[in-house]
């Protein structure tokens, strides 16, 4: 009898032991669940963090770039942001202010800025050897009156227009941009600083508008942007106009390619014209 008791003693702690393992197996694999569930959220969260953060240093550095508008800050933004999709825009500035220090310092100093300026296999006109530019003999002090429109458009059903116009008189300069269809249309129009209409201003004098080409570009499918581009400028001692109708936005053309840059580029926020950028 004593010996029955004993052995129903052992099986029950037994049962009891395997019990308390399952338990305790159980409550581990609960736990483990939670941490890692818990730590993926966190790594989410701290991913999305550093992601955001990135963008705002990169947004911060290319505006400081353009802030400054020197060789020394769009190098470092170049340096720290080798795969910013912007680096391109920053590099064709680069070049324009090395043949602006170029030019002030003489001819010989521009041909050395010519030799240094990137190949990208596209054409590239001349740059100048004096302030006088082209047939129109513009210069760089800046007009007396001139207007810019870029008017395009694409879809082939309810196409939807993008319209920017940047007129400057003296030293008052004029942004305004018409974006969307009637549904959906935005409308901005705003006073500019003189000094982001003087670097469009040496756009246009170094980019040689007057020699160019009525039209440019080739549409592939009936998305592709199409429309044109005015150019009207009163230098005081003649008036000068010109049309350049644009299909595709495919331009193997460095020279339209940097004026319409510095066209989209002339306000600090964001434009909704991306396809310039």
């Amino acid at each position: 009898m004593i010996e029955l008791v004993r052995k129903h003693g052992e099986n029950t702690a037994d049962r009891c032991k395997q019990h308390n393992v399952m338990c305790l197996g159980l409550f581990g694999s609960a736990l483990n669940g939670d941490l890692l569930l818990l730590s993926g959220v966190g790594v989410l969260v701290i991913g999305i963090c550093l992601a955001l953060g990135g963008c705002a240093r990169e947004l911060t550095a290319y505006g400081r770039a353009r802030e400054a508008d020197t060789i020394a800050s769009y190098e470092e933004f170049i340096r720290t942001n080798p795969r910013d999709p912007r680096v391109r825009y920053a590099r064709q500035r680069v070049e324009v202010l090395r043949l602006l220090e170029a030019q002030r310092s003489g001819p010989a100093s521009v041909v050395g800025a010519e030799k240094m300026a990137p190949q990208e296999g596209v054409t590239v006109r001349a740059q100048p050897r004096d302030v006088r530019q082209g047939p129109w003999n513009l210069t760089t002090e800046l007009p007396r009156r001139s207007a810019f429109t870029l008017d395009l458009h694409h879809g082939s059903i309810a196409p939807i227009p993008h319209k920017l116009r940047i007129s400057q008189e003296g030293e008052r300069v004029t942004y305004s941009l018409e974006h969307g269809n009637e549904s959906n249309k935005s409308l901005l129009t705003e006073h500019i600083p003189l000094a982001r209409f003087t670097r469009l201003w040496e756009a246009v004098v170094f980019s040689d508008v007057g020699s160019m080409k009525s039209s440019y570009g080739k549409m592939v499918s009936a998305e592709d942007y199409r429309g044109y581009l005015m150019i009207g400028i009163d230098t005081g001692t003649g008036q000068f106009s010109k049309k350049i109708h644009l299909e595709g936005l495919n331009f193997e053309d460095t020279d339209l390619t940097k004026l319409l840059n510095s066209m989209t580029q002339m306000h600090p926020k964001d434009h909704r014209m991306p396809f310039f950028r």
